[in-house]
């Protein structure tokens, strides 16, 4: 028999990858690029040409690497078939054939008892402990012996050790990360060799290992690293948000993000974006030529907090998010877009009348951040916006009246339930003084009645229609772990949010049940909240989703977490259905069903037997009706509130409020002389919708002195109205 020649390996029983095509190993790829991945945008195009670098900076805490080890776990192989190659296990010298050893038939199956992902200073180590059974049949062809065909081979290796080690970086805004060393060690102990049915080769197991050896162990790195190629690349790709990393667009706006850098310690990863977000086309409510100007500041600073996932967003990346907005025109409205009739409350006094408005930023918004909300404040400025009033009353010309105003929104930072995307809402806007540019020509206009209009309905509208602005997106709804946003802080350089991940399962078949908390109040408003209990076998409830069904129309937006908000409903009954989805697709087939009547009409409140004018005394009678087309009067919560009446459009100071039964008359008493006073009467009704009615009058006990009634000599009625409009409103939603 002749002399083997060298054999693969470094040592006994170790296998050892020197070859590059054995690289990445999958599960460890895996790893890298979901740690890359897990935030918005993995590198793969050119840097952001005139975006903010370091807007966005992401903490991946250790605490993910148990959640992503499942689903690393899955991805390996756990059986494939070997190859029926003859393979020569050494070469004999001299007329003798070299030793063979040929397959028919075998299968090799890989069980994956364990698998762990962990971080250490400036790389990724994946350690996983596989069992690998092999069985079918063998030629045997030996040096100087005969041959033998027909062998049964039962092979059994437990305890196999996988190891592999991953550095990433970043270059040239892309995501690298390489595999720098790569092992698959057996346990010599733990490895179980018969041959059955070979003649004189029933124990030449020291042959057969040497082919498990060099051979077995080859074709599973082959196969892991195929399976890299193959089949890890899509699933990869669901999971990192391509869409940011090329570019996306969510509504008017192109949001993207680059990495720049990637540093790995112990107990977290820390990636740094560049981030950006232009408009996709100027709108014609913007000053021609106004463009985004460049953000200064600092970066996005490491979050702080011990979250899965961390994400934090500059202040400069904020305030490039509102500009893209502004130039895409959602910082403008406009009444008759949104079929808004402003007239409503001059009806009863101005009959006929028709009153549409629009309201647009002019000058570059700037953006503050922790200011409100419970820290989580975004207060947007600008100091010029344009207002155009159009006034129309039968048997006068058209008249309009502009002006140019500065004005403050504000707003929380949420995200977005279908998109997951980080999201600016804005829920209120305030102006600061109008100045006339253009007033009306028939009819009487001033500064007051313009604030009154753009106070009392446009800058609320522009809130309400026009409040959602994208910040920052991602795909993580796609991802093959689920992920749900634990927390959103805002603080004075950023904005932060926490991340909480979930592993997904194919092979859930299980449906949830979908069930309510409690049943919404009826009736409600257009938009309001409902409060879920549905459960599923393995998906928690913070992370189930639910579609929203009304009245057998299926709105395409799936909604998260336990608490929905059904909106854009029309005045009147409706039946709403909330299936439920798990993490894994299932859907329950059973959705959560109630009936809701819908009421957005404010109610009317009526006073009478107030003072005209002057009051000549210290006390006053007021009496007080309200009603409403769908709560009993019965039910309708009414509140007064009495303050001196400033002017000037400051607020009134109070002096006092409290509330009333219905049919009840208001009793006021000791009121102060010499003063101009404002009693406002206001009806809640059972959806919460809100209507006021209010008396201003001046006390005069003293008829000697003179004091003549409220008002201004010559005023019209229309900046009365528009102050009446003003005090009309409805309820907040939820």
């Amino acid at each position: 028999m002749a002399s083997p020649s060298t054999a693969l390996g470094t040592g006994p029983g170790v296998f050892r990858s020197a070859r590059p095509a054995f690289q990445p190993h999958p599960a460890a790829c895996c790893a890298a690029a979901l740690l890359v991945s897990i935030v918005p945008a993995a590198g793969r195009a050119e840097c952001l040409a005139g975006g903010i670098s370091g807007g966005v900076a992401a903490r991946v805490d250790a605490s993910v690497l148990p959640v992503l080890a499942p689903v690393l776990r899955k991805a390996i192989p756990t059986r494939f078939d070997v190859p029926d190659t003859p393979y020569t296990v050494y070469e004999c010298s001299g007329f003798f054939d070299d030793t063979v050893v040929t397959p028919h038939g075998m299968v090799a199956q890989v069980e994956v008892r364990s698998l762990e992902l962990r971080f250490e200073t400036g790389a990724v180590v994946l350690d996983a402990v596989a069992d690998v059974q092999v069985g079918g049949v063998v030629d045997l062809q030996l040096c100087a012996m005969p041959d033998e065909s027909g062998c049964q081979l039962r092979f059994s290796a437990t305890g196999v050790r996988m190891h592999a080690k991953l550095e990433p970086s970043v270059a040239s805004c892309r995501a690298r990360m390489p595999v720098t060393d790569f092992a698959v060690v057996p346990d010599p102990a733990g490895t179980v060799i018969a041959l059955d049915s070979c003649g004189l080769y029933d124990s030449v197991w020291d042959t057969v290992y040497e082919w498990f050896q060099d051979y077995i162990l080859q074709k599973i790195a082959t196969v892991l690293g195929d399976t890299v190629k193959e089949k890890l690349p899509p699933l990869l790709e669901e999971f990192t948000t391509g869409l940011l990393a090329e570019g996306g667009d969510f509504g008017k706006l192109h949001v993207a993000a680059m990495p720049e850098s990637i540093e790995i310690a112990a107990e977290r990863a820390v990636i740094v974006f560049a981030g950006d977000l232009r408009p996709l086309a100027a709108s014609p409510c913007v000053p021609t030529g106004a463009a985004l100007p460049t953000e200064k500041g600092g970066t996005a600073p490491v979050p702080s907090s011990t979250a899965m996932v961390s994400l934090s967003v500059s202040q400069s990346l904020v305030q490039r998010a509102v500009r893209a907005s502004w130039l895409a025109g959602l910082l403008c409205y406009d009444s008759s877009e949104f079929g808004l009739d402003l007239s409503t409350p001059l009806d009863f006094l101005a009959p006929g009348v028709q009153v549409d408005g629009r309201i647009a930023v002019v000058a570059t918004p700037s953006v503050s951040l922790g200011s409100g909300a419970g820290g989580r404040g975004v207060i947007v400025r600008s100091d010029s916006l344009r207002a155009d009033v159009d006034l129309r009353v039968p048997g006068y010309e058209t008249s309009t009246l502009s002006a140019t105003l500065g004005a403050t929104l504000s707003g929380t930072v949420a995200i977005d339930p279908a998109l997951q995307s980080l999201v600016l809402d804005l829920d209120d806007a305030r102006s600061e003084g109008a100045v006339l540019t253009a007033p009306g020509t028939s009819l009487a206009f001033s500064a007051a009645t313009l604030d009154g209009v753009v106070r009392g309905s446009l800058l609320p509208a522009l809130a309400r229609y026009r409040g959602r602005m994208a910040l920052l997106g991602n795909l993580f709804v796609t991802a093959p772990v689920a992920v749900r946003v634990a927390g959103v802080d805002v603080h004075s350089a950023s904005v932060q949010a926490d991340l909480e991940l979930f592993p997904k399962d194919s092979s859930d078949r299980v449906p949830p049940v979908a069930a309510l908390a409690a049943r919404p109040r009826s009736p409600s408003q257009p938009r309001f909240a409902v409060e879920l209990a549905s459960t599923d076998d393995r998906t928690p409830a913070r992370f189930l989703r639910h579609r929203v069904r009304v009245d057998r129309t299926t709105d395409p937006e799936i909604r998260s977490g336990t608490r929905v908000v059904v909106s854009g409903l029309a005045d009147g009954p409706h039946r709403v259905e909330l299936p439920a989805m798990d993490v894994d697709g299932n859907e329950s087939a059973r959705p959560a069903t109630f009936d809701v009547i819908v009421d957005s009409v404010e109610p009317v409140v009526a006073l009478s037997g107030t003072p005209q004018g002057v009051l000549r005394g210290n006390s006053a009678r007021i009496g007080v009706s309200a009603s409403d087309d769908t709560s009993p009067s019965e039910t309708l919560k009414l509140s007064w509130t009495l303050g001196i009446a400033v002017g000037g459009n400051l607020p009134d100071e109070p002096l006092s409020s409290g509330t009333l039964l219905p049919g009840d008359d208001l009793a006021l008493g000791m009121l102060p002389e010499g003063r101009r006073l404002r009693v406002t009467v206001t009806a809640t009704d059972e959806a919460g919708n809100e209507g006021s009615a209010e008396a201003v009058f001046f006390c005069n006990p003293n008829p000697t002195l003179g004091c003549s009634a409220a008002g201004e000599p010559g005023a019209a009625v229309v900046p009365a109205l528009a102050a009446l409009a003003f005090r009309r409103r409805r309820g907040k939603a939820a």
